[in-house]
């Protein structure tokens, strides 16, 4: 593919210093930025607010044509009912959070408990509790790797070089690494140009 700058000539590049800026005109900029933030915050607010009356609006429009064929007594108590349910779940926030405190091991596990929609996940949660966790395995170290000092080179010692796992570098390993280079290279090429 052809360079689109390659037939380009340089009389007009610019070679103008760069541009610095004051610490006023970084507070200015900041000041801009911060003032057209602002201003698509209060228009994401606004579009929730409105979301959120039309939810509201809905619900009530529903809740009317559900109790529209109801008479009074049948509708007042329709939201005693409603209350009632409101009230009892309210209570039972409230004696969890109590709770916590004495409880806070327990606490997540009961609540995933409760969080369970059918029979099958509670079970599948009280499963999880029944079956005990698994002990921990020791793992053995085979063979301890000596540190390494950066700072010291590495003995070269009459048979070859000693690698960092103790056994010595022969010529066998050496001609292996150094073949391995132009077959990594044109791996890398590949990867780095594919062909078409």
């Amino acid at each position: 593919m052809p360079d689109p700058l390659a037939g380009q000539d340089g009389s007009d590049a610019s070679a103008d210093a760069p541009v610095t800026l004051t610490a006023a005109d970084i507070e200015k900029v900041k000041a801009e930025l911060q003032a057209e933030f602002e201003d698509r915050a209060k228009g994401f607010q606004r579009l929730i607010s409105e979301r959120d009356d039309k939810l509201a609006a809905h619900a009530r429009e529903l809740e009317e044509l559900k109790t529209s064929g109801l008479s009074e007594d049948e509708r007042e108590q329709l939201a005693q009912d409603k209350l009632r349910l409101e009230n009892e779940a309210l209570r039972g926030r409230l004696e969890l959070s109590e709770l916590a405190g004495q409880y806070g091991d327990e606490m997540p596990f009961y609540q995933r408990l409760l969080s369970g929609k059918t029979a099958e996940e509670q079970l599948k949660v009280l499963r999880e509790l029944r079956t005990p966790a698994a002990p921990e395995v020791e793992v053995e170290k085979t063979a301890e790797i000596p540190d390494t000092d950066p700072n010291r080179p590495m003995r070269t010692p009459m048979e070859g070089t000693i690698l960092a796992d103790g056994s010595v570098m022969n010529d066998t390993i050496a001609d292996r690494i150094l073949n391995s280079v132009p077959v990594m290279a044109s791996v890398t090429q590949r990867r780095l140009r594919p062909t078409d």
